[in-house]
């Protein structure tokens, strides 16, 4: 193989990496939209409990800004009272998803479930949270229920005395 060669090779690999890195970066930002898009509040930390994202709608629902635990570690969040208790610690220790509710310093409640990604060898390599208003759920029930109500009183016979 002549310098040429090796030249044109080197810069052949070189385009190939770069493209790659390319895609990547393009499904990544494609992900990022997906998970923004969602109607849940979406918080997601690495196998040591430290943020890595959150979504907008996080924002939302807590009334706290991604900059305030972006790169912060969920033992020290609930130790500033960011959150009562994590579910992420939870899911980190017991290695399996778990649903709890959580009081935030906002005064805001919301539930949550935490659910651990493992790698192939079976560890715990992320943990993605779901996040929802317990207000908000609370009222689509007491809808769902009144309207429960109206069917079943609009189904009954009307009875003449």
């Amino acid at each position: 193989m002549g310098i040429q060669q090796l030249i044109n090779d080197t810069f052949s690999d070189s385009c190939n990496l770069e493209m790659k890195l390319e895609f990547v970066k393009f499904k990544l930002k494609e992900l990022q939209d997906v998970i923004e898009g969602f109607n849940d509040g979406v918080y997601v930390t690495d196998k040591c409990g430290n943020t890595i994202l959150v979504n907008k709608y996080w924002e939302k629902i807590t009334g706290i800004k991604r900059e305030e635990v972006l790169e912060k570690n969920m033992s020290s969040l609930e130790k500033e009272g960011y959150i009562s208790k994590s579910a992420t610690l939870i899911v980190l220790k017991d290695k399996k998803s778990v649903t709890i509710e959580q009081k935030l310093r906002t005064g805001k409640k919301v539930l949550v479930s935490s659910n651990p990604i493992f790698d192939r060898e079976g560890n715990v390599t992320m943990v993605v949270t779901s996040v929802r208003d317990v207000i908000e759920l609370y009222e689509l029930e007491e809808e769902l229920e009144k309207k429960r109500r109206y069917l079943i009183v609009s189904i009954l016979p009307i009875q003449i005395v």
